[in-house]
């Protein structure tokens, strides 16, 4: 009795990992507060907010997500106030850190830094 043998399924070489400037969007929206923005994004998925600088920034788990958060609430309102979504970038302030620096506890990133 002879087995079949099985067809080898050929191996996806695994996904290049995602920068985090990739799944991150800049959002233009004046006066609005963190809650606002909170509720209005989180339902996207997961995501990482940031407001210093006086912009605002928000990080989501890949570009996929990112990309259909900027799609779905670019030119929309919140709260009565427009909203302008674009890809984070150095044109809207967007600084991404090193990958060694990413991964330090914020105390020790400005040692590295200066």
């Amino acid at each position: 009795l002879r087995i079949p043998r099985k067809k080898e399924q050929p191996v996806s070489p695994p996904a290049a990992k995602a920068s985090v400037k990739q799944c991150t969007v800049f959002v233009e929206c004046k006066g609005m507060d963190e809650e606002a923005l909170r509720n209005a994004f989180s339902r996207f998925g997961e995501m990482q907010l940031d407001v210093s600088r006086g912009s605002v920034f928000i990080t989501y788990e890949s570009p996929d997500v990112a990309a259909t958060a900027r799609k779905e609430m670019n030119g929309g309102m919140i709260r009565g106030v427009d909203v302008l979504v674009q890809p984070a970038g150095e044109e809207n302030g967007y600084v991404e850190l090193p990958p060694e620096a990413a991964s330090q506890p914020w105390a020790q990133i400005g040692e590295q830094v200066e």
